[in-house]
């Protein structure tokens, strides 16, 4: 069986241009997402279909930052830069003070949601 870096070195090849120009930015991020979910499920932190559900490329699908699982709830921060599926995994990042800090008692683009 091939390493997980093995499987990813054709998907950059896939996102290369013709000329072997550099990728662009919404390449770039949407590669990292490939390679952040290939790692969750090297490390078994998904499954085979939370990996497929998350490389699929559904631009309306929300993502968790931290663990790269597929997002029908959760913590929006800045108005969409970030996702954090749980509260655990916005901890990985925030302190619960910096999350009420960003929050401003719902005054400001950082909260909990539901998506449909």
């Amino acid at each position: 069986m091939k390493s997980w870096i093995e499987q990813i070195l054709p998907i950059i090849d896939e996102y290369k241009d013709g000329d072997d120009e550099a990728l662009d930015g919404d390449e770039v991020d949407r590669l990292c997402d490939i390679i952040k979910a290939k790692i969750n499920l090297h490390q078994g932190n998904i499954t085979e279909e939370e990996y497929e559900s998350l490389i699929d490329e559904d631009d309306d699908k929300r993502t968790c930052n931290q663990c790269s699982k597929e997002m029908k709830e959760g913590y929006c921060i800045n108005g969409g830069e970030e996702y954090y599926c749980s509260g655990e995994c916005l901890n990985k990042k925030y302190t619960p003070e910096q999350w009420e800090e960003m929050y401003d008692h719902g005054n400001s683009d950082s909260y909990w949601t539901t998506w449909e």
